[in-house]
């Protein structure tokens, strides 16, 4: 059983990958962890929001996959300023790819499965990023050959 009780005393941790089970709607234990890094939240089905980490500054990498209720990321992303790296994998949709212009420190950006961008204009992301990954849709006015 998952319990946020468990990260009281883990304030050093810059890692965590949270792999299945149930998290709180809101992540609010991830603030006591102020040296975090890396986070990566797998297989979780509940609705969770990850409008708290918009108080974790180092966050340099963010890896969501097969979270099909993760809310406020529109919102949070764009003030993850060191963010490097963003992964959505068969996860919630995101409407555009608008947060990445006030993103200067990503450098990857993965986009895939049932992840996607609602609009379809990928424009803002040519030559933009070192790594591109995302799935030829349909919608798409670019596919992942132009990047």
């Amino acid at each position: 059983m998952f319990s946020t009780s468990n990260f009281n005393d883990l304030t050093n941790l810059n890692s965590l990958t949270i792999l299945s089970g149930k998290v709180p709607q809101q992540l609010d234990f991830l603030k006591r962890l102020t040296k975090l890094k890396e986070l990566e939240i797998h297989n979780v089905k509940s609705t969770f929001s990850v409008a708290i980490l918009k108080n974790l500054d180092k966050i340099e990498i963010l890896k969501i996959g097969c979270c099909p209720y993760v809310n406020d990321l529109m919102n949070t992303l764009p003030l993850l300023k060191h963010l490097t790296w963003f992964a959505l994998t068969d996860s919630s949709t995101l409407e555009s790819t608008s947060f990445v212009d006030s993103m200067p420190n990503l450098k990857t950006l993965i986009v895939l499965g049932k992840s996607y961008f609602r609009n379809g204009d990928l424009t803002n992301l040519k030559n933009k990023f070192k790594h591109v990954g995302i799935d030829n849709k349909r919608h798409y006015n670019l596919k992942y050959e132009d990047f």
